[in-house]
């Protein structure tokens, strides 16, 4: 230790210098900081973490690759009832104002090899242009005359509401894939394409793809799909949706990985911007989804809120039927939208009173103020809790656990009495 003299620009101070041996750097001590006058601002930069989104586009960017997909497997067959016979017809005129849009679309389809235009064919289906909400249009085939009285229909079972929804149980992260275009990215054989051939103001273009407006395609799409994720766990798939689910976010995100490698695989592409990774809550089939549990989208929530008083049965019926996509979530159903059900009966003339305005506004103001319902778990007791009276029979169910009950669902049935 030595007392030596140190000049920093306009300061002189007696300071220790402390001698240690060995060769590495000199250091300069902060107890020579304040009497030299030296500031030192520390800058600290924390690297952000990379999201799982982030991650696996970089892992696997085949799958979120732009443009079309086209699946490894077979191309998808058809198969025509025995009385088939082909069908043609002629193409529908299109509207002035959407014509040039058409031949823009047709160009389009015959670049990405999803048409192909042919000089004739024993079968033709017209097209029906639709104008969609961002200005493009999507031409639809109009199968329901040509082809789908002559195609058997794919009987495999699509998951149900009640289905998906449970399949969520135990949950706390949820990634939700969306497909690209999904059935286009199938290819069907040289027999179908002929069959799915549309006429249209530029000619007949044989489908080399899977078309959404085939009634068969649906069954067609989620046999292939469930076949491809046949044996991971915690995936839900719904036609060109795919959830998949982890009970922690190490689980969660590895069953993510193990889903995009098989449909790198398969040669299908996801539409990245409408992905969602990792989440703690999400939508799903009209339903925001958490650990929590379920519950109505606030979308759907303020659209029957909004709904105006009905002005006739037909107006009534179409109130109601949005309410029963929400059964679940309004206890006492039966009661409280009977005086609504004894309008639709077909010997009462219509007439809007006061009983049929107070269950009107009661129905909507229960799935506003609906909770959260939890998931069924299997594993846990069930309780059911059930009361009938002459309008209806009304059941509670619940899992029970030591801080009381956790609502699952509220059944209700009308009853007539004849």
């Amino acid at each position: 230790m030595a007392a030596v003299t140190v000049t920093y620009k306009d300061k002189k101070h007696r300071l220790q210098l402390l001698v240690a041996q060995g060769t590495g750097p000199s250091l300069l001590g902060r107890d020579w900081f304040e009497p030299l006058g030296i500031s030192v601002i520390c800058k600290l930069q924390v690297a952000s973490p990379v999201s799982l989104g982030d991650s696996v586009k970089a892992e696997i960017p085949d799958v979120f690759q732009p443009g079309l997909g086209t699946f490894t497997g077979p191309a998808v067959s058809l198969t025509l009832l025995p009385n088939a016979i082909p069908k043609f017809m002629r193409y529908r005129p299109v509207a002035f104002a959407l014509q040039a849009k058409v031949v823009e679309e047709i160009d389009r389809l015959v670049g990405e090899g999803v048409w192909e235009p042919v000089s004739d064919s024993k079968w033709a289906t017209p097209i029906v242009p639709v104008l969609k909400r961002d200005g493009t249009i999507r031409l639809c085939a109009d199968y329901r005359a040509t082809v789908n009285p002559a195609v058997a229909t794919d009987v495999y079972p699509l998951l149900t509401l009640d289905e998906a929804l449970a399949a969520l149980s135990g949950g706390k992260y949820f990634t939700k894939l969306d497909l690209r275009n999904a059935y286009t990215q199938v290819p069907v054989d040289e027999a179908a394409s002929e069959v799915l051939t549309v006429n249209t103001p530029c000619g007949l273009f044989r489908v080399k793809r899977l078309p959404f407006d085939l009634k068969a395609a649906p069954g067609i799409f989620q046999r292939l799909m469930m076949s491809l994720m046949k044996g991971l766990k915690g995936v839900i798939v719904l036609l060109d949706d795919i959830l998949v689910i982890g009970a922690s976010e190490a689980e969660h995100d590895c069953r993510v990985r193990s889903v995009l490698l098989r449909l790198k695989n398969a040669g299908l592409r996801l539409k990245g911007e409408k992905c969602v990774f990792a989440a703690l809550e999400l939508q799903f089939l009209g339903h925001t989804v958490s650990a929590r549990g379920i519950r109505p989208t606030d979308e759907k929530v303020q659209a029957i809120k909004n709904v105006p008083v009905p002005k006739n049965k037909t107006e009534l019926q179409a109130f109601l039927g949005l309410l029963n996509f929400y059964d679940r979530f309004l206890p006492n159903r039966a009661h409280v939208l009977e005086p609504l059900y004894r309008l639709l009966k077909q010997n009462l003339r219509w007439s809007w009173n006061k009983a049929a305005d107070t269950a009107f506004h009661k129905a909507k103001e229960l799935l506003s103020s609906s909770s959260c319902l939890t998931l069924y778990d299997g594993n846990r007791p069930l309780v059911v809790t059930c009361d009938a009276s002459s309008v209806g029979v009304g059941a509670v169910m619940s899992h029970v656990n030591d801080d009381g009950g956790e609502h699952l669902s509220s059944p209700d049935w009308s009853v007539t009495i004849g």
